[in-house]
């Protein structure tokens, strides 16, 4: 039995379903580029194609065009092939708590992705994001995108506790705001520059508070001393690091406040596993907006699939298999798709691979699971 002609078949009725309206020949050659990333271990085109070859014997070359084709396709775009399958892979975290990132990082030289996800493990899921360019002017003001990617994601997550986490160049009083009028919490760091009322009642700019290295500070104060607003401000100074953190926040301080913060970091590690250390997004030469913004929604559900092969993996109590037992050496990246190879090598028949796709069937409707 070819295994990976069985997922393929099973992996593309799943995408069928879940886009009904979009054109046959779009929703194939999308399920095609997501299991080549997944089972090719790379966002390189070439090397995607290679595995195209040993399913159905045609030269790289066509693959390679087919996928050109597909990225400089003005009809696919997030809301048609990317937003559908939110409220399959959200439905996880109704009434739950979530944590959120949104990030602004550059991205293949030219351009800088604004991207919303989600915690999960020590990486993040991607949600909602927009490519932007780096060096020229915006068509949009950053705020009103920032609020319109909001727009998107906040009815998914109504029944949810949401918390916001995002650095310093982010950090100001639009996001606060935003966070308000939606209602999900926020943990904030905020520039050195800005203006606080002093228990004195005195309004000094952060950087002269004073505070030393291993030193830690916490108010309820306001801040922004042109439009005041009441928040718990953190002043954190780790030994390690050569600056402090200032933080705000609408429900934690002190430690708590500086705990959450730091999970924001995790969206430089899922950067990081997108590009150098495992699918080696810069190597694949996308540099222009509109096609890297196809390429990301086939690499978030990607993304989405791995994480959800790496989290039965280690349900099942199959870690071991793959990671050291004294300290965690291997990503969730790794584990999935070392997970998935074992899937493939030990099949035996369609039902044993069709575990690996990453949605079935659950009265009546799709399901995706995660379990951390």
């Amino acid at each position: 039995m070819n295994a990976v002609l069985s997922l393929w078949q099973t992996w593309q009725e799943r995408v069928k379903e879940i886009l009904p309206k979009v054109h046959g020949h779009q929703v194939k050659t999308l399920a095609w580029y997501v299991l080549g990333i997944v089972v090719g271990k790379s966002v390189v085109p070439n090397q995607i194609a290679v595995v195209y070859r040993r399913l159905n014997g045609v030269k790289e070359s066509s693959h390679m065009r087919r996928l050109e084709r597909f990225l400089t396709n003005p009809q696919i775009h997030q809301a048609t092939h990317w937003y559908p399958f939110l409220p399959i892979f959200l439905a996880r975290w109704k009434g739950k708590s979530v944590k959120l990132i949104l990030d602004a990082s550059p991205l293949m030289g030219e351009q800088q992705v604004y991207m919303l996800g989600i915690v999960f493990d020590h990486r993040i899921l991607p949600v909602i994001w927009r490519v932007m360019p780096l060096h020229e002017t915006w068509t949009i003001s950053q705020w009103k995108m920032i609020r319109e990617m909001v727009a998107v994601l906040s009815p998914y997550l109504q029944e949810s506790s949401c918390m916001l986490l995002a650095d310093r160049g982010l950090g100001c009083w639009e996001l606060a705001q935003i966070c308000h009028e939606v209602g999900w919490h926020y943990v904030l760091r905020v520039s050195c520059c800005c203006q606080y009322e002093t228990p004195e009642g005195i309004w000094q700019e952060l950087a002269e508070s004073g505070l030393k290295p291993g030193e830690r500070k916490s108010y309820t104060t306001q801040i922004w001393k042109s439009h005041p607003f009441l928040t718990h401000l953190t002043l954190a100074w780790d030994a390690r690091f050569h600056e402090p953190w200032y933080l705000i926040s609408d429900q934690v301080q002190g430690t708590a406040a500086v705990r959450e913060y730091a999970k924001r970091m995790r969206i430089e590690a899922t950067f990081e596993d997108w590009k150098k250390r495992g699918w080696h997004l810069t190597a694949s030469l996308v540099h222009d907006p509109n096609r890297l913004d196809r390429l990301l929604i086939v690499l978030a559900i990607a993304w989405w699939w791995v994480q959800r092969l790496a989290s039965a993996c280690i349900h099942h109590g199959n870690r071991s298999l793959f990671d050291r037992a004294d300290r965690r050496d291997k990503s969730y990246l790794k584990i999935g798709m070392a997970w998935l190879q074992v899937i493939l090598l030990n099949a035996c028949s369609p039902a044993s691979v069709a575990r690996a796709v990453p949605f079935f069937h659950r009265n009546g409707r799709l399901i995706f699971t995660l379990r951390p």
